[in-house]
């Protein structure tokens, strides 16, 4: 089975332009076989195929000079791929002409720059990277005017906190990589709005034995944006693939009340998620799914609720910018989730944690937190991969900042 992370790649103004793939077991094995060979065997372990989990976005693939000489994938598709490489030699004849045999099939490339970009690499490559921690100011300028001329973009990397990001901001890079979306950013001076509140309230909601449905029926009848958001995802074939509903108390009746408090917290966190990334949001889906998941495969169908509500709020101190403990005291959640979330201790953080491996490529936390919860890292992985198709069923890129053909 094929393990590997997924590392995002923003605009400036926080969309997702692709993602940067890390292959545990290096990418020899990951291109051993096609694609189409790949989805195969995927869809048997897990029912899930590698492409499932990149469709939409375009994926950047690291390669030496002497894998690029390799048999690529043949059905590895050329408009949602661009394949990373150093800085090409003015002798290395063999290198110019594969590049130029796979730009003629469509593929792009992206150098990763270390010192310095020559220009024969420029002729040649479509997107030219540096590292924050190592470009000074003038070589940024410097670089600038060659990619001008050479109509290429620049993707700054290492940008893994939002100081990082803003940093950058005045060199005015065409993208950057990081994960500094799941950082927090400086101390709020500001109150949390009314309508965060609102939804903190709600979410408290989800804490109680039996869920007020009349309160909550009243909630979503009187909010347009509620309503829409509920008809969306209980008409998703991921939720729903035999029954069209067009009423609000029809909806909620059907979803059931595991399923109602899933898309209680699923929307609250959306709302109060304006202003940032969707990435956040996306990650967090990605988490709730995954926990859920986890709490299934343990015979915990019960605590599922509360395996998906841990991954879900596990950025909620991101996504408000908030003390995780002064969330606490505005927001009730059952015990044990609060202690996954603040005291970071328990079955429920250690999911997490397995999550947060998976996401970062920390191979080591990953095969360390799976054995603590008595899985093996490729049940773990099927999980986690399962949980990505399930969070991208509700995204679906529509801007023109999404450089792909297709759309899911």
């Amino acid at each position: 089975m094929i393990v590997f992370a997924r590392e995002p790649i923003f605009t400036e103004k926080g969309r997702v332009f692709a993602y940067q793939l890390t292959f545990r077991d290096g990418i020899d094995s990951a291109f051993a076989k096609t694609i189409t060979e790949q989805t195969i065997e995927q869809s048997e372990n897990s029912g899930v195929a590698w492409t499932e989990l990149l469709e939409g976005y375009l994926s950047i693939i690291s390669l030496s000079f002497t894998q690029l000489m390799n048999d690529i994938p043949e059905d590895l598709s050329p408009a949602d791929t661009l394949f990373e490489i150093d800085c090409i030699e003015e002798n290395n004849e063999d290198v110019l002409t594969r590049i130029s045999e796979l730009k003629a099939l469509g593929f792009r490339f992206v150098c990763s720059e270390k010192k310095f970009v020559n220009k024969l690499t420029l002729k040649y490559v479509d997107y030219v990277k540096v590292s924050m921690n190592r470009v000074a100011p003038m070589d940024v300028k410097k670089l600038r005017q060659q990619t001008i001329n050479n109509n290429l973009k620049i993707i700054v990397t290492d940008v893994q906190t939002h100081e990082n990001f803003e940093r950058c901001k005045p060199h005015e890079f065409d993208y950057y990589q990081g994960f500094f979306f799941l950082s927090r950013k400086e101390e709020p001076t500001k109150d949390l709005p009314a309508s965060h509140i609102a939804m903190l309230d709600l979410i408290s909601q989800l804490a109680k034995s039996e869920l007020d449905i009349p309160k909550i029926n009243a909630i979503f009848e009187h909010d347009a944006t509620l309503s829409y958001l509920l008809f969306r995802f209980i008409n998703n074939p991921m939720v729903n693939k035999s029954h069209q509903i067009n009423s609000i108390k029809h909806a909620i009746n059907y979803l059931g009340e595991v399923m109602l408090r899933k898309f209680v917290a699923i929307v609250s966190l959306t709302h109060i998620n304006t202003g940032n990334t969707t990435e956040l949001l996306h990650v967090s889906l990605i988490r709730a799914r995954f926990c859920e998941l986890l709490t299934q495969h343990n015979g915990g169908k019960k605590a599922s609720v509360s395996g998906f509500l841990t991954g879900l709020f596990s950025l909620i101190d991101v996504i408000l910018d908030r003390d995780i403990n002064e969330l606490m005291q505005k927001v009730t959640l059952a015990p044990e989730i609060e202690t996954a979330l603040v005291d970071k201790k328990g079955a429920l953080h250690d999911m997490v944690r397995l999550c947060i491996g998976f996401e970062s490529a920390h191979w080591d936390t990953t095969f360390k937190a799976a054995g603590e919860l008595s899985l093996s890292t490729n049940e773990a992985n099927q999980y986690f991969q399962s949980a990505i198709k399930w969070a991208n069923s509700f995204s679906i890129p529509v801007s023109k900042d999404y450089p792909v053909t297709k759309v899911r």
